[in-house]
């Protein structure tokens, strides 16, 4: 269940809050151990925390299919195309899925400014474009 090995029982639990009791580093503690431990978990309760899987998934699928012109496993790691949509992905992830859709579509790569321009989501490219006309 964790990144760091060890089965999730019982008697685990209970050693650890023993430890964490006697004053070593978990929870009861307060030491590091506890942001440590809780950072370092795929699974934390009922969910998978994707702030520690979705960069490694990202460029998995990316190096699965390099230059496989791929386009329906590409439109996956698309952008969002709305601003309400943008605000619940964070900007490593969004490098990370220009970089992997890339990978997939490799022939489609162009060293132009245009094709560079193409990799920003249309909201953004316009909300900077009215930025511009603004400022002027």
């Amino acid at each position: 269940q964790y990144i760091q090995g060890g089965v999730d029982d019982a008697a685990s639990r209970k050693r650890h809050a023993d430890k964490s009791a006697v004053g070593g580093h978990g929870p009861a503690s307060g030491g590091l151990g506890n942001a440590e431990e809780r950072s370092s978990r795929i699974h934390e309760g009922e969910n998978i925390n994707t702030d520690v899987t979705a960069p490694g998934s990202t460029l998995a699928l990316g190096l699965m299919y390099m230059k496989t012109g791929n386009k329906s496993v590409a439109s996956r790691l698309s952008l969002p195309d709305t601003m309400f949509l943008l605000d619940y992905v964070r900007s490593d992830f969004l490098l990370l899925r220009v970089i992997s859709r890339s990978l997939i579509l490799w022939d489609d790569v162009c060293p132009s400014r245009d094709w560079i321009s193409d990799q920003i989501p249309f909201v953004v490219r316009s909300q900077y474009a009215q930025l511009g006309q603004w400022s002027q």
